[in-house]
């Protein structure tokens, strides 16, 4: 019995140890004062994906060969959702907006009558979207605060970009977006969230979707069903739309980066089928894009 008892006070300790070093590295490397880091992401993803600053899974169809293609048919994907070709006067507000890349192949579609606010929480970010592109009026808010920044201003369309899983209160947001919204304006939104329940699984599942929420830094209140993101969603918006391309995200993400990354790291090529396969058969979220109106 001692034997077992100090057997498993070693566990305990080892546990305890390696959870608390796996706590230090996710604040010390992917963090920024509690927050996401995208410095850290942007350079992982530049040894895949060079001076590639869409941040996005992207969507992968059967031709798409980089990911900075994937990023861009994401993004058009989204444009196409707006209703916004070939209409003049349009005022648009982006949410979450990063490094602002997607707001400038937006305005490249767009009637040189339109308009565009982006938005971010990253100081960075906005400072590298201001100095690249001037026509665009980006600006630091959290996603919070949409409604006192623009108390002044409704929208003909706002979009938010794979970001509201990262917000601390989504519903609240959700319910700001709305309030902005012209009367016919278009609300689109491409979001990510579990595919079942994490409650009624197992210890191993509920620890995979913890390591890829924490990397991810989707707060606890985010880490929700399928059906109850789209509750969460008709309780503050009048959903028209909502289209599942889960398939075309995730999967096909990992493996053209696993590949490319290991081919570009030779040391650990003999770990590419472990590598891939772990990422691909536990990834634990869905991937929808909604379309809503003006819910009065």
């Amino acid at each position: 019995m001692k034997i077992v008892f100090k057997i498993l006070t070693l566990l305990v300790i080892l546990i305890v140890i390696f959870y608390i070093l796996y706590i230090e590295i996710i604040k010390k490397l992917f963090r920024n004062k509690d927050k996401i880091s995208y410095n850290l992401f942007k350079k992982i993803i530049g040894v895949v994906s060079k001076n590639n600053n869409l941040m996005n899974y992207g969507i992968w169809y059967d031709d798409t060969e980089t990911l900075k293609e994937a990023n861009i048919n994401l993004v058009n994907e989204i444009f196409e959702k707006t209703g916004l070709e070939n209409k003049m006067n349009q005022k648009i507000l982006d949410v979450g907006c990063g490094y602002g890349e997607q707001d400038i192949i937006w305005l490249k579609r767009l009637d040189e009558t339109c308009e565009i606010d982006a938005i971010d929480i990253s100081e960075e970010q906005i400072k590298y979207a201001q100095e690249k592109e001037n026509k665009i009026n980006y600006s630091v808010c959290n996603s919070e605060e949409i409604d006192i920044k623009f108390k002044n201003k409704l929208f003909n369309v706002i979009i938010c970009l794979e970001s509201a899983f990262h917000y601390n209160n989504r519903k609240l947001f959700l319910n700001k977006a709305n309030k902005l919204l012209a009367n016919n304006g278009r609300f689109v939104i491409s979001d990510i969230m579990l595919k079942n329940d994490n409650n009624n699984h197992n210890f191993l599942t509920k620890l995979i979707t913890k390591v890829y929420s924490d990397f991810l830094y989707m707060p606890k209140q985010n880490q929700i069903t399928g059906k109850e993101w789209l509750e969460e969603l008709e309780s503050e918006c009048r959903v028209v739309e909502i289209i599942d391309i889960t398939e075309n995200t995730f999967v096909p993400y990992y493996k053209h980066f696993m590949k490319t990354f290991i081919k570009n790291k030779q040391w650990v090529n003999c770990m590419e089928k472990y590598l891939i396969d772990l990422f691909c058969k536990n990834q634990p979220f869905l991937y929808k894009i909604a379309i809503c109106e003006k819910k009065i």
